[in-house]
């Protein structure tokens, strides 16, 4: 960066370049990357316990009352955030990163589902929400279902409405691969869990 000629582009990165190499914030791959993260936000947000106080959206806060069965406990201003870390992995909503945002969610007796998140809300301190928008299954023939150990599915690339779940129910992110299928734009979601579930 310091060689004449070097492109302005790459001299207004030398602040995260030298967050990157800092020996006081060196550790596992992980932690790494979820410091760096962390330090990137502390710039880029107010810091008011790492989000911000607004008014709910329309389409969250109808997920919201579904989910607490139309309880009149439901808020209409709730701590926004952009970024959650859990068990050492970031996730993120989609307008703030698009692979972290998609993540596979656990239901009991059932494979898990790929779903994106569109928003991350706290009503209180002790309760934090992803409100996401679960992919669609196809209707065609899962050309991966003979496969069990890839991990992979073929799913919709369209999205259902926007529901509730709980961080502690999301078992990792996915990766995909869009492509068409016989004919319909398809995906494949393949897990990234390091746990092989049999």
């Amino acid at each position: 960066m310091l060689k004449e000629g070097c492109p302005s582009a790459i001299k207004n990165c030398s602040g995260f370049f030298s967050k990157l190499i800092d020996p006081q914030v060196r550790n596992t791959l992980l932690s790494d990357i979820a410091r760096f993260l962390s330090l990137v936000e502390e710039e880029d947000e107010p810091s008011e316990m790492g989000g911000r106080i607004t008014t709910i959206a329309e389409g969250p806060y109808k997920a919201l009352q579904i989910y607490f069965h139309g309880a009149n406990r439901v808020p209409r201003e709730a701590r926004t955030f952009h970024c959650y870390t859990l068990n050492h992995l970031m996730f993120s909503t989609f307008t703030r990163h698009r692979g972290n945002s998609f993540v596979m969610v656990r239901r009991l007796s059932l494979p898990s589902i790929p779903a994106q998140i569109d928003s991350i809300l706290q009503i209180s301190t002790q309760e934090t929400y992803f409100v996401v928008r679960f992919f669609l299954k196809t209707m065609l023939d899962d050309p991966f279902r003979q496969h069990p150990v890839l991990q992979t599915s073929l799913w919709s690339q369209n999205l259902g409405q926007l529901v509730i779940v709980k961080p502690q129910d999301v078992e990792s992110h996915f990766a995909s691969l869009f492509f068409e299928w016989l004919g319909a734009e398809c995906q494949a979601v393949i897990s990234l869990s390091r746990v092989l579930f049999r």
